[in-house]
Parts: C-alpha cells; structure tokens; sequence
C-alpha cells in the first residue's frame, strides 16, 4: 500500500513539473501574442491616419478665358472666348482634409474595438448561426466592422486618386493645345515684322512722290483761288435764295397759326350754335356702326379735349344715311395708333358731336377717363 502512494506521489510531482514548463512555455506565446495583437492595432491606427475621413465639397473652378476668334485684319468687340477650366471641379485640389483617428473618442473606445475579435451579445458570445459550434466574429462592435469601415475609406480615396489623374491627363490635353496655339503666334509675328519692313520702304516712296505732288498742288493753288471767287458769288446767290426761304416759311407758320385760331373759333361756335350746322342728338340714337376703321383724326386739340374727324363716306352713310339728313347719333368710338412692330395701340375714346355740312368732318369731344395718351393727326377712327 505504502509502495502504491509513493508511486502515486511521484507521478503527481512528475505531472506537476510537466505542467509547471507547458505553463511557462504558454506564457511566453501569450506574451508573444499580445505583443503582436499591440503591434497590429498600432499599425492600423496609424494606417487609419492617412485615409481621409470626408470628400471635399465640389466646387467649380472660376473662368479662365482664352480668345479663339479667328485672327483677322479687323477689330472685334466682343471676340468668341473659351473657358479652359470647364467642367473642371476644385475639389480635387483640397488639400489637408480630416483623417479617420482612432485614438480620437474619449476612452479609446473604436481603439478598444479593434481588440473585440467576437460579436457579443448581453456581454456574452453569440453562436453563429451559419456555421454551428463557431461564434460569430462580425457586426457592430467588432474589430472586424472597423475594418470594413476602413476599407470603405480606402475605396473612396482611390476613387478619388483615379478621378484625380483623370483631371491630370484632361488638364494636360488642354495645355498641350494651349501650347500648340500659342506656337502659331510666333510665326505671324515674324511674317507681320516683315511685312512691316516693307511697308517701310514704300513710305519712303511715297514720301518722294508726295513732294513731287507739293509741286503740282501749289500750281492748282493759283486756279482754287480764282475759282474761290466764283464760289462767293454763289454763296451770295444761295443766301438770297435762303432768305427768301425763311420768308415763305414765316408765312406758312402765320397761316398755320391762322387755321389754328380759326379751327379753336369754329369748335366755340359749333358748341353754342344750333342754327346752321346739324347739331348731335339730346340722347344716343338707336343708329349703329358695323365694326371696323371708320376715318382718321385730321385735326386735334389735347388741351380742350376736342378733335375733328375725317370720316369715309361709307361710315357717314351708316351714321346719318345716304342723304345726310337724320341727326348725328351721340356714338362714342374708339382711337388707335400704328405701333413701331405693326400691332395696333389703344389711345382712348371719343364722343361724336357735330357734323360738319357738306363734308366728310364731324367734331368730337375726347373723353379724358379713357385717354391712354396724347392723340395725333392721322390716328385710326373705329367702331369696336
């Protein structure tokens, strides 16, 4: 029995000391581990930093213009221009956008994430449930979410470095142009200095010819003289015929002035007389007009609101019949005037009064509440 324990004992101290170097031996990978896992976090923190948390606005460049109208020999106002930088978006010149930190939230919580290699559930692993006997190791809170994310960041940031030699290789196109353009200057500049060169020399030749042409001007100098003289008894002649002009335009504006008293006294008689002319009914007549131009304005009078009408036969005819003979109807019609574009204007309205005898004038009165305007000598008379 004695023999038993003591074997028994030496198989615990055997299986002890076992134990003691696989635990020493462990705790050397585990320190080996978490010096890794410490190295791996470091360095995707430190990655994270160089991937750009956010993308810069999109901002369109401002116009840089270039003139490309043909180069001609003549001024242009406004020549045809060409914006170089269009379609051209500045965001791609941002520089120092903000990076993704890691380190940034209080407690180190997204570093604390990246040690969290299971999904946890109320603080407890949760089995996966594609793959049984497994926990799941993705979701929110795992290291592998941050990874994702990080990822993402750097999708985007390629992108952006793609579009970015995009812009490049378009950018330098348009340099490229711009510069095969400007090489063509040099050439015409050349060609205009030589041109110039020449037009030197034929300055001086007609500079030689031009003296000779002195000589001959002051031979012609001697027969202007003479005909000067000819010239002043011409004038003479043009200025008495000018005062006889101005002679006749001071009597045409004393009989203008004339026709116009005579056309003022006129309408003062027609409103107190009732005798001689045919005066305007007391009411509106049951007469009508057909719609259409009925005659134009010969005469008016803005200030007393009166104007003398020239209507055509074919309207007089339906306002006081073939012979003339029955009253004026009180009609009121309206006034129009021919635009700039063709279309016609609306100027106002007037009330016929008086009918001139054996003629084709009648005299009406403006009415002020539908005056648009002034009214003129030939604007259009018609019913509505």
């Amino acid at each position: 029995m004695n023999k038993a324990l003591h074997a028994l004992v030496y198989v615990i101290l055997i299986l002890a000391g076992m134990a003691l170097y696989y635990e020493y031996n462990l705790f050397q990978k585990r320190s080996l581990l978490s010096d890794r896992n410490r190295q791996l976090e470091d360095a995707i923190v430190s990655l994270a930093k160089t991937f750009e948390d956010t993308e810069a606005p999109s901002k369109m460049a401002p116009a840089i213009e270039k003139d490309i109208s043909p180069i001609e020999a003549k001024e242009i106002d406004t020549p045809e221009m060409q914006n170089l930088l269009e379609g051209y978006d500045m965001k791609f010149e941002e520089a120092n956008l903000a990076t993704v930190n890691l380190d940034k939230p209080e407690g180190n919580a997204r570093r604390i994430q990246l040690r969290n290699h299971l999904y946890l559930e109320n603080g407890l692993p949760k089995e996966d449930a594609v793959n049984p006997g497994k926990f799941m190791t993705t979701g929110p809170g795992t290291a592998a979410e941050l990874i994702d994310e990080l990822a993402g960041h750097a999708k985007n940031q390629l992108a952006r470095l793609n579009n970015t030699r995009s812009e490049l290789a378009e950018m330098h196109a348009r340099l490229k142009k711009l510069a095969e353009d400007y090489n063509k200057l040099p050439p015409l500049l050349r060609q205009e200095k030589i041109t110039v060169e020449e037009l030197k020399e034929n300055i001086a030749k007609v500079e030689a010819e031009k003296t000779e042409l002195e000589g001959r001007i002051a031979k012609l100098q001697s027969q202007i003289e003479d005909l000067n003289g000819e010239v002043t008894s011409l004038k003479d002649e043009v200025q008495s015929k000018s005062d006889e002009i101005e002679t006749a335009k001071e009597e045409a504006d004393e009989q203008r002035t004339k026709v116009e008293q005579l056309m003022k006294r006129v309408v003062e008689l027609t409103r107190d007389r009732s005798g001689s002319a045919q005066t305007v009914a007391n009411t509106t007549s049951a007469a009508t007009l057909t719609f259409g131009d009925k005659g134009v304005v010969a005469r008016v009078d803005n200030e007393i609101y009166t104007a003398v009408l020239k209507l055509d036969d074919a309207a007089l005819t339906e306002l006081m019949g073939a012979d003339r003979s029955k009253p004026l109807p009180l009609l009121e019609l309206a006034v129009a005037r021919k635009g700039a574009g063709g279309e016609r204007e609306y100027f106002g309205r007037i009330r016929l009064r008086q009918y001139v005898r054996d003629t084709n004038y009648i005299i009406a009165d403006i009415l002020e509440d539908w005056q648009q305007g002034p009214l003129e000598q030939g604007d259009v008379v018609f019913a509505e």
